[in-house]
C-alpha cells in the first residue's frame, strides 16, 4: 500500500460525495436508473453500482474504498485510545502483524492521532491528577478559608510551586558541526538538584524566593548578587532527593 499516494489524474474530482449519496438514493428510491443518474451527476455506473449493490463490504458515501471497520467502530476506538492514554496505559503490536502498519498511519489520520513517547512522570504527581483527589483538595481548601477568615483576603492567600533544576550536562543539548563529536562537558555525578521554591499571592503579589542546594554547607560561589534575586533566601541540605517534604 502506499503511504502517501497522490493522484496523477483528474478521475472522481467530477463529483462531490453529496452528490455521490444523492444520486444513490435517488437510484434506491426508484427515481431514476442507474444510467440516467450517471449522466446526471457525471459519476460512473459502475461506482454507483458498487456504492447500491455493497460489493465492498458495509455501505459507504465516501468516492475511495470503505475502511476495514465501520465509521462508528473507528469513532468508538480512537475514543478509547484517547481515554487510554489519559490515564497512561499504552498498547503493544499484535504478534500476527494485524492491523498493519499502513492501517495505523491512515486510521490517525482520518482521527487526527499520533504516535506518542510515553513522559516520565512520579508516581504521586500522576496520582494526583485524579479528578476525585482534586475535588477533595479544593473542597477542603475552601473549608480551611472559611475556618481561617480569609476567603475575602487575597493577600493572606498565598500559592506555592516548587521547581528542581538538573545539573546534569547530558540533559542539553549543542549545536555544532556535522559529522564531528558534541564538546565534552566535566562535572559531578549528574545526579545533583538544586529547588527553587516560588510563592505568589491572590493578590498578584510575589514573596522572595528560596533556593535550596544539595550539600552541607552553603558555598560563597553559590550565593548571587542581592540585585538578581531580592530578598532571596538560600538553605542547603544533605537529604534532597530533588523536592522539598518539610512544613515551611
Amino acid at each position: 500500500m502506499v503511504r502517501s499516494y497522490v493522484r496523477k489524474t483528474k478521475k472522481g474530482d467530477a463529483y462531490t460525495k453529496e452528490e455521490l449519496l444523492q444520486a444513490t438514493n435517488a437510484i434506491t428510491s426508484k427515481q431514476m436508473t442507474v444510467s440516467i443518474a450517471a449522466r446526471l451527476y457525471r459519476i460512473p455506473r459502475t461506482t454507483l453500482y458498487d456504492h447500491i449493490n455493497e460489493r465492498r463490504g458495509m455501505k459507504s458515501t465516501t468516492k475511495g474504498r470503505n475502511t476495514a471497520l465501520s465509521p462508528a467502530v473507528e469513532k468508538s476506538l480512537a475514543q478509547s485510545l484517547t481515554i487510554m492514554e489519559k490515564y497512561g496505559h499504552g498498547f503493544k503490536s499484535n504478534r500476527s502483524g494485524y492491523p498493519g502498519h499502513d492501517w495505523l498511519i491512515g486510521f490517525s489520520s482520518r482521527h487526527k492521532l499520533s504516535l506518542k513517547k510515553s513522559q516520565v512522570v512520579e508516581n504521586a504527581r500522576k496520582k494526583a491528577c485524579d479528578p476525585f483527589i482534586i475535588y477533595s483538595y479544593f473542597d477542603l481548601l475552601w473549608e480551611t478559608m472559611i475556618d481561617l477568615g480569609i476567603v475575602n483576603r487575597s493577600d493572606r492567600i498565598w500559592n506555592l510551586d516548587e521547581t528542581s533544576f538538573c545539573l546534569d550536562p547530558s540533559k542539553t543539548k549543542t549545536v555544532g558541526p556535522i559529522g564531528q563529536p558534541s564538546t565534552r562537558t566535566t562535572h559531578g555525578s549528574g545526579r545533583d538538584n538544586t529547588s527553587v521554591l516560588m510563592a505568589c499571592s491572590a493578590d498578584g503579589k510575589k514573596g522572595p524566593p528560596l533556593i535550596i542546594f544539595k550539600g552541607q554547607n552553603i558555598w560563597d560561589r553559590w550565593i548571587t548578587q542581592q540585585f538578581e534575586f531580592p530578598d532571596a533566601t538560600y538553605a542547603a541540605t544533605s537529604n534532597m532527593g530533588g523536592w522539598n517534604e518539610r512544613y515551611l
